[in-house]
């Protein structure tokens, strides 16, 4: 199980799933919640006490968080074109938005120091 994500960046996961799969922008602080206690995948396509959600993916929409990449699935009888591209394309974003945030302050992608050779 990975851990928690912090606070900062369940934000602006929460961004890209306003952005790209229409969820809703007012279950912001939900979300926060959900992303605060340890989790590899969290169900996104329902509402329920703790989270949340809603959203144009449905009710099999998964956040996964496998200290590798932050991404959204769908089950497998869920899928659609619309669907499809809203998740290539919240999937691109997230992986940037992942990328950015866990890169080490002062360092470049391939190791160099900013203002270094």
């Amino acid at each position: 199980m990975s851990g928690p994500i912090e606070e900062k960046h369940a934000r602006g996961i929460w961004a890209i799933l306003v952005e790209h799969c229409g969820f809703k922008a007012d279950a912001e602080d939900d979300f926060v919640v959900a992303c605060s206690e340890p989790f590899v995948a969290l169900w996104i396509g329902r509402e329920a006490d703790h989270a949340i959600l809603g959203g144009d993916l449905g009710p099999t929409a998964l956040l996964w968080n496998d200290g590798l990449v932050w991404r959204v699935t769908v089950g497998a009888g869920s899928h659609t074109r619309g669907r499809n591209e809203m998740i290539d394309k919240a999937n691109h974003a997230l992986r940037e938005f992942y990328q950015q945030a866990t890169q080490p302050c002062g360092w470049l992608p391939g190791g160099g120091p900013r203002g270094g050779p």
